[in-house]
């Protein structure tokens, strides 16, 4: 089996990302080495690091329609399991014929773009159909508005500032339509933002609840939280 090249995402530039998804074995290894940093995951049992590479017999699996497949299965070891799985298991790239070095290129395009990315853009970039881009910039989307489901824990700072445009005087009143953002940061280097329509307790309470672990220690500053 071949070995994982080392990733790192600070190198994922425009100008080196071709060095990483330039195969689509290259793809795989990368999606495995991210997903997967200590060992495979058996998504049916949950076990870590105890599953089989199954190598083909041929050295690559072929389609039912005959075409090379490059893609890489485990079988869990587990004796009550014994189930096989791929690393895109309950991924937005799962059960998919698109190729996931297009996927992961469509994933940087998005998400480092500043001006957001189209469709058709995608359809043009990556050589596929523009049904084919839609569905995907529809499913990457989907899961980057995905909530956080790990809950910061350790020391957690929180701290609310105002973003926008400048105060205005309405009939000698001043009057701000800057936006409240509540940010949280874990001192293990994380950081979570959240737009607040009104600063209460009430709010930051929600806002702490669904990101911060009841076993963290909270500091803030007193005048704000």
């Amino acid at each position: 089996m071949p070995k994982a090249k080392p990733v790192d995402p600070l190198e994922l530039t425009t100008s080196s990302i071709a060095k990483f998804f330039s195969t689509e074995e290259d793809a795989w290894l990368m999606v495995e080495r991210l997903r997967w940093p200590t060992g495979t995951v058996c998504p049916h049992c949950g076990v870590i690091g105890n599953a089989t590479y199954l190598t083909p017999k041929s050295g690559y699996r072929t389609t039912r329609a005959g075409n090379t497949s490059y893609r890489r299965v485990w079988q869990c070891r587990e004796r009550e399991c014994g189930q096989q799985f791929s690393v895109l298991v309950n991924t937005v790239m799962e059960d998919t014929k698109i190729p996931v070095s297009k996927w992961l290129l469509a994933m940087h395009m998005l998400s480092a773009g500043k001006n957001g990315v189209s469709a058709h853009e995608l359809h043009r970039t990556l050589g596929i159909t523009y049904k084919s881009a839609w569905f995907m910039a529809h499913r990457i989307r989907y899961a980057m508005a995905e909530p956080a489901r790990v809950l910061l824990g350790g020391v957690v700072e929180a701290d609310e500032t105002y973003v926008g445009g400048r105060i205005k005087r309405a009939h000698g009143t001043p009057k701000s339509n800057k936006t409240p953002v509540v940010t949280l940061v874990s001192r293990d280097g994380e950081a979570r933002s959240q737009v607040m329509h009104a600063v209460t307790g009430a709010n930051i309470g929600r806002v702490l609840t669904e990101h911060v672990a009841p076993s963290a220690t909270l500091m803030t500053d007193e005048a704000s939280l």
